[in-house]
């Protein structure tokens, strides 16, 4: 639909506007969301969640059901691959760069980009929005940009994109208490000229405010999704472990205590409180000949289940595998030995690498328009920046390895290209060091304790 007549929709009949708006709404977030918090009853059948507890004539006998929640760990670890290492932004334009980079550190946006990455991940959709607050600074009143991290707790959403795949609009459907303390459904469509607000009053939709000029003249939303959670490819398999491994713990339930099998007529049986257990079965002679005797035999499993523990062990290696999640247990770190290699190490997590490089694209796109609406908002908002530092700002963005450098090693590489010669400055060395926070300030210290140290010399 065109913008302008879907802002007309919006403003002489909203009722109709709604389906139009939100299209594009999600229906499953609520199951894959407790899903990914260990509930197992998504799927139709054969998950663990939905097993029965067995009956054995009018008594119901509680069954295993124990998820391992492998969706949370292959979540977590491609969040970590991405993220867990901030992303760098850098840009030749220094002083556009600081203020952007002044609104991204008050707003901890690499904290809300990893709850953010966790979301889409997990839920298949999360939203960033930004809005003006009115905050005192030195006494003053002033507007500045802020930014909130919102996913499946705080509402739903839907993006409308016209012909060209552009968003014109975007829908938040969310319910807050009221004065009356009565809880009101609320729905607000952001677009790049107004915000409206709407609260489900008595007599249908009613505004909630007049519509609010948008100071950041772009919807101030940033918006991502995916089709399905980050464990979907392998759900199935996971489903199969858990109800093996269930199944299992029943039969160790059944067959973990000794079954005595008892032949004869018993007269007495120990307690469980007994010490040195026996029992009596009573033998009866005839003619001094044994006429009637009995006998006591334990019940035992004589074979070890190595069918379910092939399965499990095949299960989940492939659970890691087909994810490109690292499996980062005690077990098999130990069997790794020491890996002293930087490069050892990236090749050994090359396939969660590859799988972080897959996504850096779409969450490049998010990052850059991050940036974008705090440019803008700083624009509309701010009067401590002047608009024109912005004048050809072109940042760049860098994804960051969440994996620890060897510096000996690549030091000893570049010092060996450069033929042994110095190939970075002191100040160079002094900046990457990551023990100060100014290069250049540390050199001239150490040049005046130098000169310091020349001068006690020489009055000795």
């Amino acid at each position: 639909m065109e913008y302008e007549k879907l802002k007309a929709l919006i403003q002489s009949d909203f009722d109709k506007a709604i389906p139009v708006l939100e299209a594009k709404k999600k229906d499953k977030i609520d199951e894959y969301s407790e899903e990914y918090k260990g509930g197992r009853k998504i799927s139709s059948r054969d998950q663990v969640g939905k097993r029965q507890n067995k009956k054995v004539g009018e008594n119901s006998i509680p069954v295993a059901k124990i998820p391992f929640n492998f969706q949370k760990k292959i979540v977590l670890s491609a969040q970590a691959f991405l993220f867990g290492s901030p992303v760098k932004i850098s840009s030749e334009s220094e002083e556009a760069l600081a203020a952007v980079k002044k609104v991204w550190k008050e707003n901890k946006v690499d904290n809300l980009l990893l709850k953010f990455c966790e979301a889409v991940k997990s839920q298949t959709e999360a939203v960033f929005f930004f809005f003006p607050q009115d905050k005192k600074i030195d006494g003053k009143n002033k507007k500045v940009v802020k930014i909130r991290m919102y996913d499946l707790k705080n509402g739903t959403y839907s993006p409308t994109f016209d012909e060209f795949g552009d968003m014109i609009a975007f829908i938040w459907s969310f319910s807050s208490v009221n004065e009356e303390g009565k809880t009101q459904e609320n729905k607000w469509v952001f677009t790049a000229e107004l915000t409206y607000k709407k609260h489900k009053g008595a007599d249908g939709w009613e505004d909630t405010e007049p519509p609010v000029l948008n100071l950041f003249k772009k919807i101030p939303v940033v918006y991502m999704s995916q089709e399905e959670p980050e464990w979907f490819g392998i759900h199935k398999l996971i489903d199969r472990y858990e109800m093996s491994f269930s199944k299992f713990c029943d039969t160790n339930d059944y067959f973990s205590a000794p079954i005595v099998k008892l032949y004869g007529t018993v007269k007495s049986m120990p307690t469980k409180e007994d010490q040195g257990k026996a029992i009596k079965i009573p033998q009866t002679y005839e003619d001094g000949k044994l006429k009637e005797s009995g006998d006591a035999q334990y019940l035992t499993w004589d074979h070890a289940p190595e069918a379910v523990k092939l399965e499990a062990d095949i299960s989940d290696n492939m659970i890691h595998s087909m994810t490109d999640t690292p499996d980062l247990s005690l077990r098999t770190l130990m069997g790794a030995g020491n890996v002293a290699s930087g490069t050892a190490a990236k090749f050994m997590f090359m396939a969660p690498i590859i799988k972080a490089k897959r996504s850096e694209g779409d969450y490049s796109t998010t990052i850059e328009r991050i940036i974008s609406l705090i440019v803008q908002g700083i624009k509309g908002v701010s009067v401590d920046v002047n608009e024109s530092v912005f004048v050809g700002f072109e940042p760049k963005v860098e994804f960051t390895s969440i994996l620890p450098d060897n510096l000996n090693e690549t030091v000893s590489m570049l010092s060996e290209a450069a033929g042994g010669a110095s190939f970075i400055s002191r100040e160079t060395a002094a900046k990457r060091s990551g023990l100060v926070e100014d290069g250049g300030e540390e050199i001239m210290k150490i040049k005046k304790e130098s000169a310091t140290e020349l001068s006690d010399t020489v009055l000795e």
